[in-house]
């Protein structure tokens, strides 16, 4: 179409003349008062459609024109010429079939919208298939188009067979030889009838073999017929809410109250909070970054931070590029912290480069740190000594190794009693403990200081004797019990009595499982079209027995109300009695989470969720049991270690279940609108030639984009966390542990395994580059979509299983085959079901041969183990191959070769059982090899005292809590945790993509001040491996160096593991017990002894960006209180430990 075309839609008015002859050939029968109803789906100013109306009129009809118009600017000019006007696609508007008595259609003369290169329809084509069948039976159709359109074979026989009396005639010669038009004539048949004579001579005319010209029709007029349907059964409407509507309902709703309004009205953050505890550095970094440190004035200066979302546009090789750059593949989001100022002499400054923000907060940071401090006042900053006398009172009879006594620690004390504050004030809390610091024994103080009994623990299941034993450890005259059923349940609230110390344990496996469900459906016969010809009508029928309800006998139908021929693959109801088509089966046992809520609401006071971060699923049945309990009681203790996993959503449905305060700005299913606020998103353009397309109308270029969060966080996210979350690192305590040190340590392959690894690599990464990057072939693209998971888990594991044969496959609908096998190849699919071994050119699949040998990283793990058994370190191996792929076994044989005691935890051990199979045998292991999951949660396992990660672990919760397995309270040997990696490899680039989201976790617990405002840094993508493949598809180079020190303390250590500086006592006054209430909110960390590890970010930046900011205002010195004795020197108070 021309530019002149586009421009009006491809609205070209039928010609005077032309319109006059077409209104002489129709008719309408005499004496009926039935009315006749005119259609145009492209009314464009409705004058063709009313010169036919008022030329049939003149005969005394009872005619009633109807259009569509798409255009604004036509469809108010068509409103007033027509009786009836929809200003709408007419694919938008619900139209009566078989009830108009014409068809006048005169469509735009162009090609559908599409893909370059793809097959498109021409529209004419398109607008007559669509809207042929609106006429009635006898109804008459009036079709202008170009008589090119004739040549199409599809045209001609929807035309012969569905009208009867077609007649195709040109336009008169002067309006043909500018348009080459033709009118075409016919009446609309009741059923389709093929009519091979009369499509060949359709398609015979062109401009060689015109048809006659419409000024010597001669043949009788077209009776339109009356319409069959009365007024009150017409539809005619359009199926959206037009502009005018949407006002209308948007006034009378009030659009001020939806979300939408809201986006555009209000930042997505918290406009204020109240932190349950002093802020950390890390914290006060982000508030200020993110804008909510609020305006501050400076003196001659106004200052206030805000964090604002900026996109980079990247090529295919992740360089930037400008947004129309044809080269663009990608864009990402990323977080860019300003500091806007403002003088006295109006000039306005932007502060947002890390030298000049550093500069800005050696000279104001005092200041900022001070508003920030009179802002946000903590929930909790001291105790009470009530509060304080009863948490020194319980855990009295377990004692930490190094300690003269038993009892809590100072910091797990205010811990306690600031969750306390919380509950109270709002009712849950969540507590964010680095894995050791004792989350379980605080939160039990803290539920036996709120005296809020009986209470409820939901734990993974082989925690669950373990929480029983720490509640009678810590609670004197508790009554701590393990529900395993629904009798277990109900023997404990029978025997609770108001007053009593009770505590239920329940594993989060028994709270959600229920007895499962089946369909209940009866089988009916009927008799159903199984072929059809060419034409849609049927050819052949047979009778079978179809699925329907055994109360009504109503067969089951889809939402359209077709009969389905399989039972519904979940549970549904009869649409007809609304009787359930599913029935309970298997054990009998009902979700106890369940019971809680229907039963009991309200007996259980407080309810204690330990690793909530499994809750986080939106619809998952172990987050909607956590849902119950928090419905179900008053309180709400949450427990985690690894609360955040890289991206905004993580955190989403968490928030949402808690917080009212996010149920009330998000619905339960925004958390892509959570991302948009809070999290980053990286778009893809697929930008290859077939993908592309083209707008009908202005040639606007047009792609499929895929949008996907990648990990990091906005520092406004703060907001909605700090006034529930109390975080605490383990060097938080106050307690000397041992030495903590990480280590990654480089192996070169053997030449035999390089070789074999980097055939194995390049053949698949070749396969899936040509598929993905330039070939068009439909088989090869979706081979190369499965090939990427085989190259993934292929390569990642190889290179520690050299020792054996693999044949490589992938799977094409659940069929293992070669992986040179093309997906239209079924007879190769079904030879390579029999084994036979042979691809599509006949070769042999892909098969590696072992190398019989010992592997460097064998040699390597014996060295190690050996070294540190004769240091009488015992060593945990963490192995991720555990399944199909197992090496467990040999690992421990070569071990055992080499005399070492290797052990393997039994897949078939109960999680419950596991701590106690350790326990009684820890003696005779000198190495115990397991997968990192089955030791992730619950095992204080302080008798081993090194790690060796012999394989990547991809998730980051597993990982984290993993590495913390042997550093905890009670260690009493320097803890040690060492990876093993292969260079060059895939599997040392995850190892680096783990380390790139540890960073962005370790700024959402507020631990490195500096990476509040550093450059953000892409942590990866949701799934690891998915990023893994696309960074190395784009020919990154990863490196490990990020995770090396991450979770190395900066704290100071001791071998003998005594307290650096004894517990403060209570002194016997009459005076109130308190403890001295500190100066400023945020003070200056006492200096302490770090570990010998490279830190995050360079130690000149973190010390002079951050050295203004905590040193107190000036103030005046206050006499110290009497209530304690005076601190030992170097010993840390609360606020100190919360603030550094």
């Amino acid at each position: 179409m021309r530019i002149a075309a586009v421009e009006k839609l491809g609205y070209y008015p039928t010609p005077a003349h032309t319109l006059s002859l077409i209104a002489q050939a129709l008719t309408v029968p005499a004496h009926t008062n039935s009315p006749v109803r005119l259609l145009d789906p492209c009314a464009g100013k409705g004058e063709a459609l009313a010169h036919i109306t008022h030329h049939l009129r003149q005969q005394n009809a009872n005619v009633r024109s109807y259009g569509i118009e798409l255009a604004d600017a036509r469809a108010p000019i068509a409103a007033q010429a027509l009786d009836h006007l929809l200003q709408a696609d007419y694919r938008d508007v619900n139209m009566s079939q078989f009830g108009w008595g014409l068809l006048y259609l005169n469509p735009p003369y162009d090609f559908e919208a599409g893909n370059v290169g793809a097959a498109k329809n021409r529209q004419e084509y398109t607008f007559l298939r669509n809207t042929f069948n609106r006429l009635q039976n006898g109804g008459v159709l009036a079709y202008l188009a170009p008589i090119q359109l004739l040549a199409q074979e599809k045209v001609c026989r929807v035309l012969a067979a569905n009208f009867d009396r077609l007649s195709v005639w040109r336009l008169p010669d002067d309006e043909f030889d500018q348009f080459d038009q033709i009118v075409i004539f016919g009446i609309a048949r009741d059923k389709p009838e093929p009519n091979e004579e009369m499509q060949r001579l359709l398609h015979s005319y062109s401009l060689e073999n015109l048809p006659p010209s419409l000024a010597d029709f001669d043949l009788p007029p077209y009776p339109i017929p009356a319409s069959p349907v009365p007024d009150d059964k017409l539809i005619f409407r359009r199926l959206s809410l037009s502009y005018e509507k949407v006002i209308a309902v948007a006034a009378a709703k009030g659009a001020h109250s939806t979300p939408l309004w809201r986006d555009w009205t209000k930042p997505a953050t918290e406009d204020g909070f109240r932190p349950v505890v002093p802020l950390r550095t890390g914290h006060v970094a982000s508030l200020i970054s993110s804008g909510q440190m609020g305006t501050v004035h400076l003196g001659t200066l106004v200052a206030k931070g805000r964090c604002v979302k900026d996109t980079v546009y990247l090529d295919a090789s992740g360089n930037e590029v400008e947004p129309d750059d044809p080269t663009m593949k990608s864009s990402k989001e990323r977080f860019i912290t300003q500091v806007h100022t403002l003088s006295a002499q109006g000039e306005h400054a932007i502060i947002e480069s890390v030298p000049d923000m550093e500069s800005f907060l050696a000279d104001h940071g005092a200041a900022i740190a001070q508003a920030i401090a009179g802002k946000y006042q903590p929930l909790y900053s001291e105790p009470t000594a009530e509060e304080w006398a009863h948490v020194s009172r319980l855990m009295r009879h377990k004692r930490l190794p190094g300690r003269s006594e038993g009892g809590l620690l100072p910091a797990q004390k205010h811990v306690a009693i600031a969750a306390v504050r919380s509950l109270k004030a709002q009712g849950w809390t969540d507590v964010i403990g680095e894995q050791g610091t004792g989350k379980t024994c605080t939160s039990l103080a803290a539920l036996d200081l709120a005296n809020a009994y009986p209470a409820i623990v939901l734990c993974p299941s082989h925690m669950t004797e373990k929480w029983a034993r720490e509640a009678r450890d810590v609670i004197p005259g508790v009554h701590a019990q393990v529900i395993n059923s629904l009798t277990d349940l109900q023997a404990f609230v029978e025997r609770y009595r108001p007053g009593d110390k009770a505590v239920a344990v329940l594993s989060k496996e028994k709270a959600k499982l229920g007895p499962g469900w089946k369909v209940s459906v009866m089988w009916r016969p009927r008799r159903i079209v199984v072929e059809r010809d060419y034409y849609g009508r049927a050819l052949a029928t047979a009778v079978v027995k179809l699925p329907a309800c055994p109360t009504c006998g109503a067969f089951v139908c889809d939402k359209e109300g077709v009969p389905q021929r399989n039972a519904p693959a979940k549970p549904v109801k009869c649409s007809e009695c609304n009787q359930p088509l599913y029935e309970f089966h298997g054990f009998r046992r009902w979700p106890i989470s369940d019971y809680i809520k229907r039963r009991l609401r309200g007996f259980f006071k407080t309810s204690i969720c330990d690793e909530f971060h499994q809750f986080k699923g939106a619809s998952t049945d172990q987050a909607e049991s956590y849902h119950h309990l928090v419905l179900s009681t008053k309180y709400t203790l949450n427990l985690t270690g690894t609360l955040f996993g890289g991206k905004s959503t993580d955190l989403f449905s968490l928030r949402y279940r808690i917080d009212p305060n996010v149920r009330k700005d998000y619905a339960f299913d925004d958390a892509q609108r959570w991302a948009e606020h809070y999290g980053r998103l990286e778009r893809t353009f697929n930008r290859n030639d077939e993908d592309l397309d083209y707008g009908a109308y202005n040639a606007k270029q047009r792609y499929v984009v895929n949008t996907k969060e990648i990990p990091g966080v906005s520092p406004a996210i703060f907001g909605r966390l700090l006034n529930s979350c109390i975080f605490v690192r383990i060097t938080d305590l106050g307690y000397a542990l041992p030495a903590y040190k990480e280590v990654i340590t480089r192996i070169d392959m053997s030449k035999g395994q390089a070789r074999q690894y980097n055939k194995l690599n390049d053949t698949l990464y070749s396969v899936i580059a040509q598929g993905m990057g330039w070939s068009v072939d439909p088989a090869d693209r979706q081979k190369a979509r499965a090939m990427l998971s085989v190259w993934l888990q292929t390569c990642l594991s190889r290179p520690n299983a050299c020792f054996r044969s693999e044949t490589v496959h992938w799977t094409i609908g659940g069929e293992r085959v070669p992986f040179t096998t093309r997906p239209d190849d079924r007879e190769t699919m079904r030879l390579a079901q029999m084994d036979i071994g042979l691809n599509d050119e006949g070769e042999a699949p892909f098969v590696l041969h072992p190398i019989n040998r010992e592997q460097p990283k064998e040699q390597e793990l014996i060295r190690l183990a050996q070294s540190e058994i004769r240091q009488g370190r015992k060593i945990i191996l963490g192995v991720r191959q555990t399944g199909t792929r197992d090496i467990q076994p040999h690992l421990q044989s070569i071990l055992a070769q080499a005399g070492i005691r290797a052990v393997i935890l039994p897949d078939s051990l109960p999680p419950a059982k596991r701590e106690a199979w350790i326990d009684a045998r820890v003696h005779d292991i000198d190495v115990l090899i397991t997968n990192p999951r089955k030791v992730e949660t619950g095992l204080d396992l302080i008798k081993f005292a090194t790690i060796i990660c012999y394989e990547v672990e991809y998730s980051l919760y597993t990982l984290w809590q993993f590495m913390r397995r042997v550093w905890r309270l009670g260690q009493t040997k320097p803890a040690k945790v060492i990876f093993l990696v292969y260079q060059h490899t895939l599997e040392e680039s995850a190892l680096a993509l783990i380390g790139e989201k540890m960073k962005a976790a370790l700024l959402l617990y507020g631990d490195n001040a500096a990476s509040a405002i550093t450059a953000d840094a892409d942590a990866g993508e949701g799934s690891l491996l998915n990023e893994l493949a696309s960074r190395i598809l784009n020919g990154e180079q990863l490196t490990a160096d990020g995770i090396t020190g991450l979770l190395t303390p900066i704290a100071a250590t001791s071998e003998s593991a005594t307290p650096i500086a004894p517990e403060p006592e209570i002194l016997p006054e009459s005076e109130p017990e308190i403890l001295p209430e500190p100066e400023p909110v945020i003070t200056k960390p006492v200096h302490r002894q770090a570990s010998a590890q490279p830190d995050p970010v360079p130690m000149h930046v973190q010390l002079s960006l951050w050295q203004a900011l905590l040193e107190p205002p000036a103030t005046e010195e206050k006499p110290a209180p009497k209530v304690y004795k005076q601190q030992a020197s170097g010993q840390l108070s609360f606020l100190d430990l919360v603030a550094a």
